[in-house]
């Protein structure tokens, strides 16, 4: 439009100029007069052209904002015919609109009372109470106020026999028996979880919703990860998937960015939740990439709160990520992605997301600090899970506070390498007791193995610098205590892991006590490592075990036997060499020719 104004008055202008060079006065004049009369018809036109313009963008907007409005209640559970009465009950859609602009911004308590304010004012049918009690339930669960979020979804439960409507009480039964699901999982209510998200499953599979299926397989998926069934885990994730990616056929970026935005961001967390169990590399990036195509749309202008929820997820898959490559790289991502999701995720208004982000962020600067600026990056770490501690108290959240201290404790470990080891040992040691107070051989009998293989490797590092034998005996009571959990039937990984720490113990330990007896025993323990950990499976790990077998022969050949375990240490040393090459690890290569180099050196029979 302005190309065209310019265009315009350059006519005029260029009119003007001849109309003076080659017409009378008199002509001049009516040329003047007919040009005013096309600059009034020709603003006139504009004025009119503008004014429709700013009528189409006000429509376009209020369309944008129900379709907007229509997508964020649905996900909560709200059926579309409320959303739609909407306009038709305005003290209704007052507080709803008021209680979901509360929620976009995290302001859970605010959102509270404006919702319970329709309870009280408004007269309401049995789905209508239905979906406020949801969206009240929804703001404790935010809240981490889980036994408030109960009560209120149960309230919900109840109304449910009073809906008249087949259809909307089967969306409603699925919304609330999912919420209740999910809490229940929060509250470590697992079987109770389990029968409420299967009577959800259940239901929605005549209705046949395909993003409703995923978001409640990934639930389920990670209950069974609680439950450690780890079958059940991977099979019901990749159900999700395949849900998720049935509804992105009808809900495409072009037809409905919103939606598209949403299913992206939970296929994003699917993947995420998978790579920790296989194919790491490929399901990160799958991952990340569904991440950023949800931010395409969730812009931490108009969706603050999706967008801090995808920039988590996108840091828990650059997390995993850092594990197996570009360590650096990609935890410098991930604490990026973190921080993003903090600048709307505040301990006031959003403190439940706020803490488990903090607690994400020290995790991140956890795998930091093991390869680069190791005491700056722990004391990040610390900072940050102290943060996520002042909501994770033992008394609100003990399962969550129990976690974040295990965390605490990993890091007190890394730290003690770098400089006080002792001072920092031992404060390793008390936030693992801590975690233990609450992540018992009972309700977390998974979690308890790991807090205790944790203690018996602190134990092992302190026992290098004082108190040799009480911490080695410290550190073998706690693995054995973990053995009782991780099992070669039930977690493969962990209990070679734990055999290896174990083998590493009597091994210190023979240095100082009960010699032959404690090589022995580590020689046993090395040798359930080595039946799962194979050169085919655990190329690194195959080689430590091999290595430390050998270093323990060598050691058990000068007291008895002795030509018999020098060629057992020959024989192991050359097996960590087929690993331990000078072209991929050229200081463990040097050590281990080393030590058999000293074995040749004084085997009588090489």
């Amino acid at each position: 439009m302005n190309y065209f104004i310019i265009f315009l008055d350059f006519i005029i202008l260029l009119l003007g100029l001849i109309g003076v060079r080659f017409f009378s006065p008199e002509i001049f004049r009516l040329i003047i007069i007919v040009i005013g009369l096309i600059m009034v018809v020709t603003n006139i036109i504009l004025i009119k052209m503008h004014n429709k313009d700013k009528e189409d963008d006000k429509k376009f907007k209020e369309k944008s904002s129900f379709i907007w409005q229509k997508i964020y209640l649905m996900g909560k559970g709200v059926p579309e015919r409320i959303v739609i009465e909407l306009g038709k009950n305005p003290l209704f859609k007052k507080y709803i609109d008021d209680g979901e602009k509360d929620e976009n911004n995290a302001k859970y308590k605010e959102a509270i009372k404006k919702y319970q304010e329709i309870l009280e004012n408004s007269d309401l049918d049995a789905i209508k109470k239905v979906v406020v009690y949801n969206l009240i339930g929804s703001c404790y669960f935010q809240r981490g106020e889980y036994n408030q979020a109960v009560e209120n979804y149960t309230h919900a439960e109840n109304n449910l026999r009073e809906i008249k409507d087949r259809k909307e009480k089967k969306n409603a039964q699925i919304s609330v028996f999912y919420n209740l699901g999910l809490v229940n999982k929060s509250l470590f209510h697992f079987l109770l979880a389990k029968s409420y998200f299967y009577k959800a499953l259940k239901i929605n599979r005549r209705i046949g919703n395909q993003f409703r299926k995923a978001n409640i397989l990934t639930s389920l998926a990670s209950l069974y990860l609680f439950l450690n069934k780890s079958k059940k885990f991977i099979n019901n994730l990749k159900k999700s998937i395949q849900s998720y990616q049935k509804a992105l056929e009808f809900r495409t970026k072009d037809n409905s960015p919103m939606d598209y935005a949403m299913i992206q961001n939970n296929l994003g967390n699917v993947y995420a939740i998978l790579a920790q169990a296989r194919d790491k590399s490929k399901n990160c990036q799958l991952a990340i990439d569904a991440c950023q195509k949800a931010l395409e749309f969730y812009a931490k202008d108009n969706s603050p709160m999706d967008y801090a929820m995808t920039q988590n997820i996108l840091g828990n898959a650059y997390v995993i990520l850092a594990q197996i490559k570009d360590t650096a790289k990609n935890c410098e991502l991930a604490i990026t992605a973190y921080q993003k999701a903090l600048e709307f995720y505040a301990k006031d208004n959003s403190p439940m997301d706020y803490a488990m982000t903090q607690n994400n962020l020290g995790n991140a600067y956890v795998i930091l600090a093991q390869i680069k600026d190791t005491a700056k990056n722990c004391e990040l770490a610390i900072a940050a899970y102290q943060k996520a501690l002042e909501f994770y108290t033992k008394d609100n959240f003990p399962m969550d506070y129990a976690m974040t201290q295990n965390n605490l404790g990993n890091v007190y470990v890394i730290l003690a390498q770098a400089r006080n080891k002792s001072k920092n040992c031992q404060l390793a040691i008390d936030a693992y007791q801590k975690a233990l107070e609450f992540r018992t051989k009972d309700n977390s009998p998974m979690d308890y193995a790991m807090i205790q293989n944790n203690l018996g490797n602190v134990y092992a590092i302190l026992a290098q610098i004082k108190d040799t034998a009480k911490n080695c005996e410290l550190a073998i009571a706690a693995y054995q205590k973990a053995l009782k959990f991780r099992t070669k039937d039930n977690s493969l990984t962990e209990y070679t892991d734990t055999q290896h720490n174990l083998g590493n113990a009597y091994q210190t330990l023979a240095k100082v006590k009960d010699t032959s007896k404690n090589y022995e025993l580590a020689i046993a323990a090395y040798q359930k490592t080595l039946e799962f950990r194979t050169k085919d499976n655990f190329l690194t790990g195959y080689a430590d075990t091999q290595y430390n077998l050998g270093s323990v022969y060598q050691a058990l050949a000068k007291i008895k036997d002795t030509s018999k375990n020098y060629e057992l240490a020959i024989e192991a040393f050359q097996e960590a060499l087929k690993i331990r090459t000078k072209e991929h690890f050229p200081i463990e290569y040097a050590m281990t020719q080393n030590n058999l180099g000293s074995v040749y050196g004084v085997n009588p029979s090489g």
